[in-house]
């Protein structure tokens, strides 16, 4: 497989876990613009709550994609492929999540959409692009 293909199956998925990223900041920044003090203290106070939680697991997960796809970008291997598609499962589930504890005022239903599309579009790829053996194209 070309290194253009992998890279856009590196990049593809990159955008939508940043997109996740941009979109928790997103909330946490109408709370606090929004002059709401007693809900940014409480996600200040609380770092168990679902919010900070989903945010810390998704810096965690952009991480992991981010150290898994470099080395699958360079070194192809069936075994990263599957890997980085769990990943990406993960990475839906945690939008999915997102949007259910986001209030009803704020959904960014359109948002947390494209971020799934692209995390499907992007396991897709993934799972099309797996080489066949462990030798490298």
């Amino acid at each position: 497989m070309p290194f253009k293909t992998r890279l856009i199956n590196f990049l593809l998925p990159l955008s939508a876990l940043l997109l996740f990223i941009l979109q928790c900041i997103r909330h946490y920044a109408l709370v606090w613009y929004g002059n709401i003090p007693e809900e940014t203290q409480y996600l200040r106070a609380n770092p168990n709550q679902a919010l900070s939680m989903l945010a810390q697991t998704g810096l965690v997960l952009f991480l992991l994609f981010l150290v898994t796809g470099l080395l699958q970008l360079f070194r192809p291997r069936r075994l990263l492929a599957y890997g980085l598609i769990l990943l990406l499962l993960i990475a839906g589930y945690l939008v999915f999540l997102l949007s259910l504890s986001l209030p009803r005022w704020n959904t960014g239903a359109s948002l947390n959409y494209l971020i799934i599309v692209l995390l499907a579009v992007s396991a897709c790829r993934y799972y099309l692009s797996a080489p066949i053996n462990n030798s490298v194209n």
